[in-house]
């Protein structure tokens, strides 16, 4: 008997049959690791260097910050970012645990960096990443240098400060493999706090270095001549520690976008209430004078009124919904049965209309012409019928409306 499934567990039986048929393909795969060109020793630097690669290569549309690594002579930004996350573990920058990761890193050299990114894009071009991923994360043995591995490909996919989907997965993929995924999730969520941290520890370092030199010029022991070329050799020749201020960068844009976001929220708030009271004024709810001028504007465009009924409408009718159902009828030329109104030319009298207060009840009445050479279909006026002589008052004001 097949047991009966709730919505909310398809999904997670799509993703393990999705993940049963990678496996499946990857064990079909093993068959053919010879296209797997892995020629790297376990634990070695390049094992790691060569992870960081794949990371980096995993964004599909490299940008600017990653292509430098790639065109970078000598160490370049890649080698220098992969150190500069181990300085990160052994300065105390991240609040996660990677005391067994420490240990100190020797730079590639330019030729080697070369090399290994040409494996890794050649591998990735002929076989599914997640594969060629898991197969370079089983290289690395070592707890501590799988620690250090993880946090260098973590400094590699966030250096231009956003993270993608495949980008993440790699991630993911290592975490899986060296069962990091606590350590990788505490990580992601700290990286503003790391960065924080690292740039604020790199100030210290420049300002005493700065202090030092400034020293050694005070006391002669170098002229200013010597710290120009020393200047300009170190812009020169030093590799890049990724963009130091990008973070800063980032979180004022950030605050400008919020602003922008708060401003954009507060003017939707106004248009919001203007809707809503619009929305109001448009029913027959609305009993202010602006209210019932935009009804009878806007939804009885064919009928002209006289210039009293707005005032009509507010204090004799509290409740409209029977005295617009006539009107928007008429408004379509069809109004509900009326009679001639007598002691008029071509006046009718539509009686018995609902007012909504109970003294009146359904006095009200709608007295209306039709008009002719005109965009307009009908003149109207409303008033509540309280006696003969109060209808003797309306006719007249009738006849002189022209």
């Amino acid at each position: 008997m097949i047991p009966f499934l709730f919505l909310d567990q398809i999904p997670i039986l799509v993703m393990n049959l999705v993940k049963n048929i990678k496996k499946i393909f990857y064990q079909l795969l093993g068959q053919e690791d010879r296209l797997l060109v892995d020629p790297y020793e376990e634990n070695s630097l390049e094992a790691m260097i060569y992870i960081c690669v794949l990371e980096m290569l995993a964004d599909k549309k490299i940008r600017k910050a990653e292509l430098l690594a790639l065109s970078s002579e000598k160490q370049g930004f890649l080698m220098s970012a992969f150190i500069d996350a181990q300085e990160s573990i052994s300065k105390n920058d991240l609040d996660s645990d990677f005391q067994e990761a420490s240990k100190e890193i020797s730079f590639l050299d330019s030729e080697s960096l070369k090399k290994i990114t040409e494996v890794a894009f050649q591998t990735l071009s002929s076989l599914p990443g997640e594969y060629v991923m898991q197969k370079a994360a089983q290289k690395i043995l070592d707890e501590g240098e799988q620690k250090l591995c993880l946090l260098g490909a973590v400094r590699i996919a966030a250096c231009d400060l956003e993270i993608t989907g495949a980008e993440n997965s790699f991630l993911h993929i290592l975490a899986e493999q060296w069962n990091l995924e606590p350590l990788l999730k505490s990580v992601m969520e700290n990286l503003p706090n790391w960065e924080r941290n690292r740039t604020s520890r790199l100030k210290k370092k420049i300002n005493e270095a700065n202090k030092e030199i400034q020293s050694l010029i005070a006391e002669g022991t170098i002229s200013q001549a010597t710290l120009t070329k020393i200047e300009e050799f170190i812009a020169k020749e030093a590799p890049s520690l990724e963009i130091p201020d990008e973070w800063e960068n980032f979180a004022e844009d950030l605050m400008v976008q919020n602003q922008g976001l708060e401003e954009e929220v507060g003017s939707l708030a106004v248009k919001l209430a203007k809707t809503q009271k619009e929305l109001e004024r448009q029913s027959s709810h609305g009993n202010d004078e602006e209210s019932v001028e935009v009804v009878l504007k806007k939804k009885f465009k064919n009928l002209e009124f006289h210039p009293t009924v707005e005032k009509i409408l507010i204090k004799q009718f509290p409740v409209k919904q029977d005295i617009y159902l006539k009107l928007s009828k008429m408004n379509l030329g069809y109004p509900t049965a009326n009679k001639p109104l007598k002691g008029t030319k071509n006046w009718k009298e539509l009686a018995n209309v609902k007012t909504g207060d109970a003294s009146t009840s359904s006095m009200g009445r709608v007295y209306f012409k039709r008009k002719t050479n005109d965009a307009k279909l009908y003149k109207v006026f409303i008033e509540v019928k309280k006696d003969d002589a109060h209808q003797n008052q309306t006719i007249s004001l009738l006849r002189g409306w022209n």
